[in-house]
């Protein structure tokens, strides 16, 4: 949604009062979520001692889709308070930005502090997402039973 300028019921390329054009935002977004981590993620497969290196870029990569996600479904939800403060100035697209760069500059890494945190609440998470792929997999298994019912008959 961030790629479309769609989002709290503007229309899509409407963005008054930005800090910043729409282009640029679009380019750095790229550079910045896309690029960077991208290298950074090839120079700790290339190092030999970056198992650390590694595990938190495989952490980003995987926080990246699952946040790609949310904000594809979700968007509305986090959109409400930059929505509110759209009146006078538009930083919804900046703060995400700004968010994206604390988690892959390599001064700051934000990404481990979100790895470390996920690996210590791991025990609260694990339980959670076990009971909710048991949900999803026998919902899966019983719709496939259906659909196989029906196109064998």
């Amino acid at each position: 949604v961030l790629l479309t300028g769609q989002w709290s019921g503007r229309p899509s390329g409407q963005r008054d009062c930005a800090m910043l054009p729409y282009f640029l935002v679009v380019l750095l977004w790229f550079l910045v979520a896309l690029v960077m981590p991208l290298t950074q993620s090839l120079h700790a497969l290339q190092s030999p001692k970056g198992a650390d290196d590694r595990k938190a870029w495989l952490c980003y990569w995987l926080c990246f889709v699952a946040g790609s996600w949310f904000i594809y479904y979700f968007e509305w939800l986090i959109s409400i308070p930059f929505f509110v403060l759209s009146f006078y100035i538009d930083l919804y697209y900046e703060v995400q930005l700004a968010f994206i760069f604390w988690l892959v500059c390599p001064k700051f890494m934000g990404i481990r502090k979100v790895q470390q945190t996920l690996e210590s609440n791991a025990h609260m998470i694990e339980p959670v997402l076990t009971e909710y792929f048991q949900v999803l997999s026998n919902f899966v298994r019983g719709q496939s039973v259906q659909f196989c019912d029906k196109v064998l008959k």
